[in-house]
């Protein structure tokens, strides 16, 4: 694929309507702290651009657990296969929540209408058009995408009186960029998302399987230097509407009483007040795209990796090709199935927003997962047996702080102590 392709493939495959739903719901509430997420993603880019992405096109490989057999053993291909494919299910169920957020009140609909409706659309493309239709889409995605988003935050600012009137409207702590002025975050907060993202973008699983599909080395950096310069271009311009809504007083409780949180719908509101019913139709439209984009890559990479890891190997050594297109087909449904029932058990946990959600996913859950694929490419001589250790005790460490850090005892100590905020933020 050319690397305008891969590059917009890659940008929208870290973006969801998440952005425009939990992301949204901290720049109301916060402020602009949200946007170090996004400024990470565009750092993890760039690092990839000028260190890995031409060394990961050189691995050859079909899927990236091929390359996991090749660096760690057959062993490590089966585990971390069997432990990420459930953690991609999880993590495209969020995906599903988040756009389920958005369209529910936009359409009037119910959320578990709107989740089983949108999910099946996602599995249906992903089944019938492949990773060729994913990346293709994705790129006039993202051109569709950029331009709605310019013309509702330039809507906003007019509404607002201007730049200048828009940022004297809003408390002088929204431009705090650690928002240490709100108990879940802070500097250590900033300094976790910076190194998460970093590592993430740039391990073997990850940082690896963004590249398998350019022409060569100098394509894969310019396919990162493009996903890193679209983050950098879009990232403020979606934080300005829930800011505009929190500079207009906008009741979002009363705007939308079914939302666990209702600054979830920030953006939602400006987009409803301000845009022309058939921009309004584009801006939905290029959020479902948004969020199809990550669900489709991830339903086509795993499928990919069943068949060519376990069912091909394990189960059907002689298997023809047209066998494991069939397979591979009837597993992209299945994974669609149960990313639905996934998004439908989220929508139910009407206690923790989406936003809280996505991170205690990432931290708790997915970050342990990585930490072998970044070291296996920098120790070279480590025994098989270190990744996957490593990756039970990093899962061992997040399932030990999430029961002390919820303990009643942890909680009277941490205030007496003084460090009660920061117990919250941990949390």
């Amino acid at each position: 694929m050319p690397w305008w392709l891969v590059g917009a493939n890659g940008f929208m495959g870290c973006f969801s309507a998440w952005t425009f739903t939990g992301g949204a719901g901290v720049a109301y509430e916060v402020g602009v702290v949200v946007l170090v997420i996004y400024l990470a993603n565009a750092a993890g880019f760039l690092v990839n651009a000028y260190a890995p992405a031409a060394l990961f096109r050189q691995m050859r490989v079909i899927t990236i657990m091929e390359a996991v057999r090749a660096r760690l053993g057959k062993f490590n291909e089966q585990f971390f296969m069997w432990i990420n494919l459930p953690l991609q299910i999880l993590g495209g169920g969020l995906w599903l929540y988040g756009l389920a957020i958005f369209c529910a009140p936009v359409f009037g609909l119910d959320m578990v209408v709107t989740i089983l409706l949108c999910g099946a659309v996602v599995t249906l493309i992903a089944t019938v058009g492949g990773s060729w239709a994913v990346a293709a889409s994705d790129f006039l995605q993202a051109l569709m995408l950029l331009p709605i988003t310019i013309v509702v935050a330039v809507y906003c600012v007019h509404a607002a009186g201007g730049a200048g009137e828009l940022a004297a409207r809003v408390p002088p702590t929204t431009f705090d960029l650690t928002g240490s002025h709100a108990a879940a975050f802070g500097v250590l907060w900033v300094v976790a998302i910076l190194l998460e993202k970093l590592v993430a973008f740039n391990t073997l699983q990850v940082g690896g399987a963004r590249y398998l599909a350019v022409r060569d080395g100098r394509e894969a950096r310019l396919a990162a230097l493009l996903s890193a310069g679209l983050f950098l271009a879009g990232s403020m311009l979606w934080l300005i509407p829930p800011m505009t809504a929190r500079a207009l007083g906008v009741d979002l409780a009363a705007q939308f009483p079914d939302l666990a949180v209702p600054a979830e719908g920030a953006y939602v509101a400006m987009a409803q007040r301000f845009l022309p019913h058939g921009l309004l139709g584009l801006m939905v439209t290029g959020m479902m795209a948004a969020t199809m984009s990550s669900m489709n890559e991830s339903l086509n990479r795993n499928a990919g990796i069943f068949v060519r890891s376990f069912y091909r190997p394990v189960l059907r050594p002689a298997a023809a090709e047209w066998e494991q297109v069939v397979v591979g087909r009837m597993t992209t449904v299945a994974f669609g199935g149960l990313i639905m029932l996934i998004s439908l058990f989220y929508s139910s946990m009407k206690e923790m927003g989406i936003f809280n959600l996505m991170l205690t996913f990432t931290a708790m859950l997915v970050t342990p997962t990585l930490v072998p694929m970044l070291w296996c490419l920098i120790v070279r001589r480590a025994p098989d047996w270190a990744a996957w250790s490593a990756v039970l005790v990093g899962l061992a460490v997040s399932a030990t702080i999430t029961i002390v850090l919820g303990l009643p005892a942890t909680t009277s100590l941490a205030e007496a102590r003084g460090l009660g905020q920061l117990l919250e933020m941990l949390r």
